[in-house]
């Protein structure tokens, strides 16, 4: 099914609109302006880039997709769509969900999750000087937005010569072998593109953003700045942040290295629905998982283990009672990187006894002090477990094979045959947060 590019006015996406965003119709609705402009529906397949180097990509009439650029579009078309400095104008999510990530000469990481409803491309737009992009972290060589998750990936192993080379053959495609989890993101790719699964974007042209400085467009434009500034309340509260976990360290004397420190941030993230961790996939939301699974069951032939999908999620979205973080699926920034030389469950244990320090005081500064940020408040009533497949020396460490029996984990294998893949790589260093 050929990709697509279409024009189209309110009436026409109302009712979807309507169904994923009802605050933001309800505003469109009352301004009979707004129904008479141009809108545009960009369709993705899974793993298409939608933006690749900070550069939107559209299809254009083949249904390949091609760089947002003046040499690529005709004027006028790129006159209506290019006014955010070369990357997304104002965009909605209208159908399954998108990553944006970040890139840095040595991985690449989950920087946000977009669902049907959510608005992207509003830190560009209400950038009031206008004189260049949003800029980028120190480090960071570019902004990359996939249809569907990027780091996303198989629980149990799938490197076998004989297992790849059948999907090669199957799907048409040419990969190097997975080293580590976020190398089979290139495999599933390469297997879903040949599904129906579909990410669908909604693009407001130039016009609707010249009426935002109009006094009758004033609540959208109002709607527009609140998810603008929702989006980064996070990042704008990373000083206080940083600072409260560098008291912490001083005040406790807690004798642990920049990148621990850093995991350790992370994981206190993901407890506070502000950074996401991973779940098994339970639908198609976020990539075409029967599709995908089936392929290593028929093809692959995956037998021994079944074949669930792990995807990045925050702890807030709906349905979502827990997420997991792994030092061999590593997303924080800065954070540790497992080292084949050294002991990885020492170095585990570790990073256990020195969270727990940090949780401590953090509970008790909660308690104490009603001026801590509500985040805090948020950790204190999560619960963080420590799970690996050799857990047999360590008390309070839980063995991975617990997990099949945990709520996320029994839904995702509804219906899947084989074991349940405890010895992933993914469970050597895994902490569960609920």
């Amino acid at each position: 099914m050929t990709l697509q590019l279409d024009k189209v006015k309110w009436a026409d996406i109302a009712e979807q609109v309507k169904n994923v965003n009802p605050e933001f119709a309800e505003l469109i609705e009352q301004n009979n302006e707004a129904k008479s402009l141009d809108l545009y529906i960009a369709e993705y397949k899974f793993g298409d880039l939608i933006i690749n180097e900070g550069v939107m990509y559209l299809p254009d009439s083949t249904g390949e997709l091609v760089a947002m650029t003046p040499e690529n579009m005709s004027k006028s078309m790129y006159q209506e769509l290019g006014y955010n400095l070369g990357t997304n104008p104002i965009t909605m999510v209208l159908h399954n969900n998108s990553e944006l990530l970040v890139s840095t000469a040595e991985k690449t990481l989950p920087f946000n999750l977009y669902q049907p409803g959510d608005l992207l491309g509003l830190s560009t737009t209400f950038n009031v000087k206008r004189k260049s992009a949003i800029p980028l972290p120190i480090g960071v060589s570019t902004w990359d937005m996939t249809a569907g998750a990027r780091t996303c990936f198989m629980l149990p192993k799938i490197s076998e010569d004989i297992g790849l080379n059948k999907l090669m053959r199957k799907y048409d495609f040419v990969v190097d072998k997975p080293h580590s989890l976020f190398d089979h993101w290139k495999i599933l790719r390469q297997i879903g593109k040949h599904s129906d699964w579909r990410c669908r974007l909604l693009l407001f042209p130039y016009k609707w953003f010249q009426r935002l400085k109009e006094p009758e467009w004033a609540p959208v434009k109002n709607y527009f700045y609140e998810c603008y500034v929702s989006s980064f309340y996070f990042w704008t509260n990373s000083f206080p942040w940083n600072l409260t976990f560098s008291l912490i360290q001083k005040k406790r004397s807690i004798l642990t290295s920049v990148a621990a420190t850093e995991t350790i941030k992370y994981i206190f993230g993901i407890g506070s629905s502000f950074l996401p961790g991973f779940i098994p996939s339970v639908n198609e939301h976020s990539l075409p998982v029967q599709y995908i699974q089936d392929a290593f069951v028929k093809e692959y032939e995956l037998k021994k283990y079944m074949p669930i999908i792990m995807e990045p999620a925050y702890l807030d979205r709906p349905n979502t009672k827990a997420a997991y973080f792994s030092l061999q699926a590593q997303i924080a920034p800065g954070g540790l990187d497992v080292d084949p030389r050294g002991s990885f469950i020492k170095n585990f244990d570790e990073l256990y006894h020195s969270f727990r320090r940090y949780l401590k005081e953090l509970s008790s500064s909660s308690q104490q002090n009603n001026n801590t940020m509500s985040l805090y408040h948020v950790i204190t009533q999560r619960q963080f477990q420590f799970y690996h497949s050799n857990a047999d020396k360590y008390d309070y460490m839980h063995n991975a094979i617990e997990l099949a029996d945990m709520p996320e984990f029994k839904q995702a294998s509804k219906n899947l045959k084989g074991d349940f893949p405890n010895t992933s790589t993914f469970f050597k260093g895994c902490i569960r947060i609920s």
